[in-house]
């Protein structure tokens, strides 16, 4: 996608967010068709979008959320608890004593 075109698109993004606030964070899959229509895009990439702006807090209703693929790397991420600090230096015992602790909740 050329700079203009992600730009133009990310600004409609963006008014989807905003469109949805306005509807109590919620949008329906024609919502997002009727906003993205003009881009060829595939099922993949409306599932991609859809996960991104259900990421963002909005109900997107139309969209098998089970099947999402970008919700499955979102949940699947490391949460900030999962993550030990940075800008420290650890060494492997540093490490599993960390596992240990976190796993013995």
């Amino acid at each position: 996608m050329a700079d203009n075109n992600q730009k133009e698109f990310m600004e409609l993004m963006n008014a989807l967010k905003d469109y949805a606030k306005a509807n109590n964070n919620s949008l329906d899959k024609k919502d997002i068709e009727k906003q993205l229509g003009e881009y060829d895009l595939d099922s993949n990439k409306y599932a991609l979008i859809s996960g991104y702006l259900m990421a963002n807090g909005i109900k997107v209703t139309g969209f098998d959320e089970a099947d999402n693929v970008f919700m499955q790397m979102f949940e699947n991420a490391p949460k900030e608890d999962d993550i030990l600090p940075v800008g420290q230096n650890y060494n492997n015992a540093d490490v599993d004593n960390y596992e240990k602790m976190r796993n013995s909740d």
